[in-house]
């Protein structure tokens, strides 16, 4: 449906073009033209730029031929013809009535085969990108070295010719711009054309090591002056990650006092810091799953700090231009 609408006025001005030329033949009783008298598709091109310029050298310039090779192949086509598609004067250059009506059609042929052309070239791309081994994906360095890399493994077992190229960033980018096939991004909901799989919203929670964790207790902030109180500096969205000052607020002590809170540009710094030093770390707890089943961090309480629910991992892709190897991706991490 949608190739009709776009050539339907192409279709108008060629049944009308085919309405004039079988009047024409049935009135002066014109034989089917042989295919030796009709011209192939650059002698179209030449007679199409002189029609839209009435200019021999202004064609020639548009075509990247000399103004006497547009003239010798106009006169060439005429004469296959068997009719004058112009009439030249001194001054001027302009179409003979025969030729009105033939350049309609051309006109109209032109249409058609550059729009077949495309649709065709469109065709070969799709199909290049459903075919494509390489994907190329975007996520956050967080996400990439706390969650995604340690599970790709999997991925590569089940898919071994897969060639995985990541763009490890905080930065939000264009899929298309960017040339890139899937984004993994941490925020609100992303505009259409593209498509979104929400994967998980998050929380914070206090981790520390098996032996600090027996000597401290969150709610004696007297024994809590001696540790370092680590946590993840940033914003997402305009809002502020979740910090201690939001989370002793939680637990309604509003300005503790004596504490040695540090801020870290990123959280596998934060997961360092605890596990090198006397330190206490807000972290999200899918980002530290390998540390806590290892016994290598232990929660230090049962309550977490809950992140808006409209703030949220997500899978962002484009499904049109997804290739197989993208579709099996996402398939992939859905269920990871």
């Amino acid at each position: 449906m949608q190739f009709r609408r776009e050539t339907s006025i192409t279709d108008s001005i060629i049944k009308k073009y085919l309405k004039i030329v079988m009047s024409y033949r049935a009135e002066n009783r014109v034989d089917q033209p042989t295919s030796s008298q009709l011209p192939g598709m650059q002698p179209l091109r030449v007679l199409n730029a002189v029609a839209q310029h009435l200019n021999f050298s202004k064609a020639a310039d548009v075509l990247g031929l000399t103004p006497a090779a547009v003239s010798y192949q106009v006169k060439e086509i005429e004469s296959r013809l068997g009719f004058s598609i112009f009439e030249r004067t001194s001054r001027r250059v302009s179409l003979t009535e025969a030729g009105r009506v033939y350049l309609v059609g051309v006109d109209a042929a032109l249409s058609v085969m550059y729009k077949s052309h495309l649709d065709a070239l469109h065709i070969v791309t799709q199909e290049e990108e459903k075919a494509k081994t390489t994907l190329t994906i975007s996520v956050m360095p967080r996400f990439a070295t706390n969650w995604l890399f340690p599970r790709l493994p999997e991925f590569k077992a089940l898919y071994p010719d897969a060639d995985l190229v990541f763009d490890v960033t905080d930065k939000v980018r264009c899929l298309a711009g960017d040339k890139l096939d899937i984004a993994i991004r941490f925020g609100c909901d992303v505009a259409e054309p593209l498509q979104q799989h929400r994967l998980f919203s998050t929380e914070v929670i206090p981790v520390c090591r098996p032996a600090l964790a027996r000597t401290i207790d969150l709610h004696d902030l007297g024994r809590l002056t001696n540790v370092m109180l680590c946590y993840v500096d940033c914003q997402t969205e305009g809002r502020t990650w979740p910090d201690w000052l939001q989370w002793f607020a939680n637990e309604g002590v509003e300005e503790p006092k004596g504490m040695n809170m540090v801020g870290l540009t990123d959280l596998s710094h934060v997961v360092q810091t605890v596990l090198e030093a006397e330190a206490v770390g807000l972290v999200e707890p899918k980002m530290v799953e390998k540390e806590l089943a290892k016994g290598q961090l232990v929660r230090l309480s049962d309550k977490s700090l809950t992140l808006p629910t409209d703030l949220s991992y997500k899978l962002v892709f484009n499904r049109p231009s997804l290739s197989k190897l993208g579709e099996r991706f996402v398939e992939w991490i859905v269920q990871a």
